[in-house]
């Protein structure tokens, strides 16, 4: 997000001036499922034979929900201090602050689509930049999900004897990981001086109302 407000980016006079707040909502959701199921089969004649299986499955599912609260001010502040930082160290901006870490090894490793979504909603035809902001004037937001599944299906050996068969397809494996990133920007009292952490109630309301609507929209 720091990219929104770095100089000469497009949103940052807006971001700044409206005194944005963002709140993004970081959804973590581990489900892996495994299952034992032996076969057996007994010839005895052409025409009878016994069967005999077994079962053993087992499942667990984790999920993390963490929500963070930012002001745009305070992160165009702390980029700006960082890059005179760097500056003095001959250096033309700093080495890690605002970048995300390289290799990436998440499975929200991907174009999240935030910077594309503030672009969208300050270029909006109907949209009157003049017009002071207030209630949810002004307020966007959106989400993006990643879902990872690993699967493992009909595991294990068959043979064959004259009185016997099995046992094949022993068992199964799964694992599916759900990371979805929310997000909602919503703008402040554009003469506030930021101090500490944000508790802005607007930001936090749009937070609500956006898991809300993903919830309608199932």
């Amino acid at each position: 997000m720091t990219d929104l407000v770095k100089p000469g980016a497009y949103t940052r006079e807006e971001l700044l001036g409206n005194n944005y707040e963002v709140g993004v909502q970081l959804y973590l959701d581990v489900n892996n499922s495994g299952e034992l199921a032996p076969s057996f089969n007994f010839p005895q004649t052409p025409t009878l034979a016994y069967n005999l299986g077994a079962k053993l499955a087992k499942s667990r599912e984790q999920n993390f929900t963490l929500n963070l609260y930012y002001s745009m001010n305070q992160l165009a502040a702390d980029w700006d201090q960082a890059v005179r930082d760097a500056k003095a160290e001959g250096k033309n901006e700093p080495d890690v602050y605002g970048k995300c870490p390289s290799p990436l090894v998440t499975n929200l490793a991907g174009q999240l689509g935030i910077k594309e979504s503030a672009e969208l909603a300050f270029t909006s035809p109907d949209r009157n930049p003049t017009q002071g902001l207030s209630g949810t004037s002004g307020q966007f937001g959106g989400f993006v999900s990643f879902v990872v599944t690993k699967n493992l299906n009909a595991v294990g050996p068959t043979w064959t004897l004259q009185h016997f068969k099995g046992p094949g397809n022993l068992g199964t494996l799964s694992s599916v990981n759900t990371d979805k990133i929310t997000f909602g920007f919503a703008p402040g009292k554009v003469k506030e001086v930021f101090k500490g952490e944000v508790t802005s109630d607007r930001v936090k309301a749009l937070l609500l109302q956006l898991n809300l609507n993903q919830i309608q929209a199932r």
